[in-house]
């Protein structure tokens, strides 16, 4: 039997739980995200990324100006 699962939820709680894994502080990465929309998923992995590496870059794509400029508003994010 297949059980319907929050595959968002459990991304976010992935990256949560392995992102010392992911990104060491004592490196430097970068992130690319194409299609990051409004920022509503981009925004906390970054934030979980960002708590083990401050340094981190991040560079979003999204072609919808609108969904461009929520994510913006949503990042404190000059247009």
């Amino acid at each position: 039997c297949r059980t319907l699962t929050d595959q968002r939820s459990l991304m976010l709680e992935w990256v949560n739980s392995r992102a010392a894994e992911l990104v060491p502080a004592t490196r430097e990465a970068s992130v690319v995200s194409v299609g990051c929309g409004n920022g509503s998923f981009d925004l906390p992995v970054l934030g979980a990324l960002r708590s083990v590496s401050p340094g981190i870059r991040y560079t979003g794509v999204e072609p919808n100006g609108a969904l461009l400029a929520e994510f913006r508003a949503a990042a404190n994010v000059p247009s």
